[in-house]
């Protein structure tokens, strides 16, 4: 009997080390439905593993730094234009352009200048005209490369016809592109427009010219 119950015992122990043995090596599982995450692999560091997950990481675009602006401010520009006087005889031709400013910035963004300049071209049959203006210019910066300009002043209509002059009110409309910067200085091309205006003749002048601004 004694024997009996002995050898019960021993099995039951047995059977309670096999089963603790088993749960101690056994592989975890995934629950049901749920497979094994797969990789993640971001492109361009290393080789891809197998079965990984592409991530793309793109760094946004900055934006381009505001100019410091403040302070004195020049132009100083050159180009072409054509000149259109009103005069029956008188038609449109090819002229050369010059402007020269000086004023100050009173923001980054809003600048006052004087502005001299002067369109010189032939108009009618070899008869040369001349349109030199005095404007007071307001420039405002529309973004880190784009301004946009306008002024009123006087101007004085000079041809060989009329070698006096006639005194005109001036207008003048600019919009420019700056395609290169530095901290204080920018290379601009600039489309710009002057018209003189009075009770005996009106003179306009579009051009595009190339320009030095210091800011």
């Amino acid at each position: 009997m004694k024997s009996l119950l002995a050898a019960a015992i021993f099995l039951n122990f047995a059977s309670i080390s096999s089963r603790a043995s088993a749960q101690e090596y056994a592989v975890p599982q995934a629950p049901p439905g749920y497979g094994q995450p797969a990789p993640v692999y971001t492109y361009g560091v290393g080789p891809p593993p197998s079965g990984s997950q592409y991530v793309l990481q793109t760094t946004p675009r900055q934006p381009e730094p505001t100019r410091p602006r403040s302070g004195f401010g020049l132009q100083l520009g050159q180009g072409f234009a054509g000149i259109w006087v009103s005069d029956s005889r008188e038609g449109g031709s090819p002229a050369s352009a010059l402007g020269l400013a000086l004023g100050g910035y009173v923001s980054p963004e809003l600048a006052v200048f004087v502005r001299v300049s002067g369109v010189v071209g032939i108009v009618g049959e070899g008869d040369s005209a001349l349109i030199g203006s005095f404007v007071a210019l307001l420039q405002h910066w529309t973004s880190e490369r784009w301004m946009v300009s306008g002024g009123l002043g006087v101007a004085s209509l000079v041809s060989a016809s009329n070698a006096n002059g006639r005194e005109s009110l001036s207008v003048l409309g600019r919009v420019g592109y700056a395609f290169s910067h530095w901290t204080h200085h920018s290379l601009m091309v600039v489309f710009e427009v002057t018209a003189a205006l009075n009770s005996g003749a009106r003179a306009i002048a579009p051009g595009i010219s190339f320009e030095w601004q210091i800011h």
